[in-house]
């Protein structure tokens, strides 16, 4: 249920600063909306006739004078009761919405001028009477802001008055009274039970954790932080294991640690991997096998190999070529060998600048995403010092680049400077930057 506070004469100073905080120390959720006049409170569990009386306790101290308070499960016929009705609190059953605004005129939705005075001369004064026209005769007579108006006329309206609260990330903690180490294989065995706790709260949300964060609590008071990022969302626990521990090898620890936290920073939806269809050990192999053959027997040419082009962009440069399929023993040979690999997508040059990577896959994105940079300029061009993806700031300890690239599209021209980035966490990554207008965009990532 929605409580509306109507407040004709708007509060300054100190009691519009303290407006809101005293609110939300009565409902668990308040949304000021000064340029209407309003202030909304949630008071969905809780005693409506107790919360509307305290609310209007809490202006009176402020100095506000004029407020009057209307509750509906229908936002906009509570703030039209707060506004029109003459009385200090008012309470709109579930059901009656419709009934209490019948009778009102139609000024309380307020109509811009011309439609108001189009609603005049047709002769529709009440709320009742464009309730009871029917959707298609009102959008074609009145247009958008007639639609809008009637679905108020019939107590229908879906805002949002309040946001959705975020939700709480899975963290894990753990102190000890009468125990402290620098043994990092002591530490990792304790976080494998936490990882545990984390990785299970995800796996039950449907996510994968992008970065978490590892607070060591010290013997001398003091606190160390260690940010620990994957390159793709991920749940499993053995890949988190593994990064914590070439994470907490890399540092030294100033004192003995007498605590541990683990917070999840960011998350995303997990990519999802397929196996083969046509592996004996799944229990598919078979009917996989003989829906392909009848695919095959339908339309011969179903089949299609992935072909490498010329073409300037990455993302652009694999082509689905159809042929016709070969026996379907044959293609039970050859799915042993090695498919197309994602490496052969990567820009040119960019395998001679990563020979020391050889043994990485470079995944690009389907679509390259945009993100934000920060960079120096070194030689007449912008190098990377650290991007913000999605909300997350992510370091780069090393960049190399730019290798320039253009080339003509069938719709415009294409410029684009190559950089590959080393993030803090080891990961390495694929970005370019269009010069005009200046954008940066994330392609891909070596994993």
């Amino acid at each position: 249920m929605f409580l509306a506070l109507s407040i004709p004469d708007w509060p300054t100073g100190v009691a519009a600063h303290e407006l809101p905080f005293r609110l939300l120390a009565l409902a668990p959720r308040a949304t000021i909306a000064a340029r209407d006049g309003l202030a909304w409170l949630d008071a969905r569990g809780l005693d409506v006739d107790d919360l509307a009386h305290r609310a209007l306790v809490v202006a009176s101290e402020l100095g506000i004078t004029g407020v009057h308070a209307a509750a509906s499960h229908v936002p906009a016929v509570a703030s039209i009761a707060a506004r029109y009705v003459a009385t200090s609190s008012l309470i709109i059953p579930r059901g009656s919405e419709r009934r209490f605004l019948a009778s009102l005129p139609l000024v309380v939705l307020a109509p811009p001028p011309r439609l108001a005075s189009l609603f005049t001369s047709v002769g529709l004064e009440h709320c009742s009477d464009l309730a009871a026209l029917d959707r298609e005769s009102v959008e074609v007579r009145f247009g958008r802001d007639g639609l809008t108006c009637w679905k108020l006329s019939r107590a229908d309206d879906s805002r949002l008055i309040f946001r959705a609260q975020p939700r709480t990330l899975p963290n894990a903690s753990i102190d000890w009274t009468e125990f402290s180490t620098t043994d990092i294989e002591q530490l990792v065995f304790v976080m494998h039970s936490m990882l545990g706790t984390i990785c299970n709260a995800l796996a039950h949300d449907g996510l994968g954790a992008r970065s978490i964060t590892i607070t060591l609590a010290l013997e001398g008071g003091k606190t160390l932080l260690q940010h620990v990022g994957s390159a793709r969302p991920s749940f499993d626990r053995k890949l988190w294991l593994r990064l914590v521990r070439r994470a907490l090898e890399r540092i030294t620890l100033p004192d003995r640690v007498a605590g541990i936290a683990i917070d999840v920073d960011a998350t995303g939806p997990p990519p999802i991997r397929q196996g083969d269809l046509f592996d004996l050990g799944f229990a598919s192999a078979q009917a996989a096998e003989a829906a392909v053959a009848h695919v095959i027997d339908m339309q011969p040419d179903a089949v299609a190999v992935a072909t490498r082009t010329q073409h300037v962009l990455p993302e652009r440069r694999t082509r689905w070529k159809a042929e016709l399929a070969p026996d379907l023993d044959e293609m039970r040979k050859g799915s042993t060998t090695d498919g197309p690999s994602a490496v052969s997508r990567q820009p040119p040059g960019a395998g001679l600048r990563l020979m020391a990577y050889g043994h990485l896959v470079l995944r690009l994105l389907p679509t390259p995403r945009e993100i934000d940079v920060s960079a120096e300029i070194q030689r007449g061009f912008p190098t990377p010092r650290r991007y913000v993806d999605n909300g997350l700031a992510v370091p780069l300890s090393h960049s190399l680049g730019p290798q320039c690239m253009a080339g003509n599209d069938f719709d415009a021209p294409i410029a684009r400077e190559y950089y590959q980035g080393v993030r803090t966490d080891g990961s390495v990554v694929l970005m370019f930057r269009e010069p005009r207008p200046e954008r940066w965009y994330l392609a891909g990532v070596w994993d």
